[in-house]
């Protein structure tokens, strides 16, 4: 699994940007502590697809999103993710776990079978 700052030094390059990763990772991702999930914040969903990265939605039934499934999302998924409140789409950077979402097709199965 890469480092968040790993991940937001590349997409800084990628994107040409001026801001220094410290700024990104504090604006980017909801969780800014260190070992912190990757769930992206509006302003780090808009980086990461200026940045040119492929993205792909997963759609979710938000009468069936917990709490908890937020935190085991924040746990478990290792690439970037955006939660789109409209429409209700988990949009993931990872081919990879996209693929396996998209067959599990319920969320909460899915995040059950990633490892910890």
């Amino acid at each position: 699994m890469p480092q968040r700052r790993d991940i937001v030094a590349r997409v800084l390059d990628l994107a040409r940007s001026d801001i220094t990763v410290d700024q990104a990772e504090k604006t980017w991702f909801y969780d800014l502590r260190r070992t912190g999930g990757l769930r992206l914040t509006r302003l780090g969903f808009d980086a990461m697809t200026r940045a040119g990265l492929q993205h792909w939605p997963i759609s979710i039934d938000w009468s069936r999103m917990t709490k908890r499934m937020i935190l085991e999302m924040n746990r478990r998924i290792e690439w970037p993710y955006y939660i789109r409140p409209k429409p209700p789409e988990l949009i993931l950077f990872s081919d990879r776990e996209a693929v396996m979402a998209a067959l599990y097709g319920d969320l909460e199965r899915w995040l059950g079978s990633l490892s910890r």
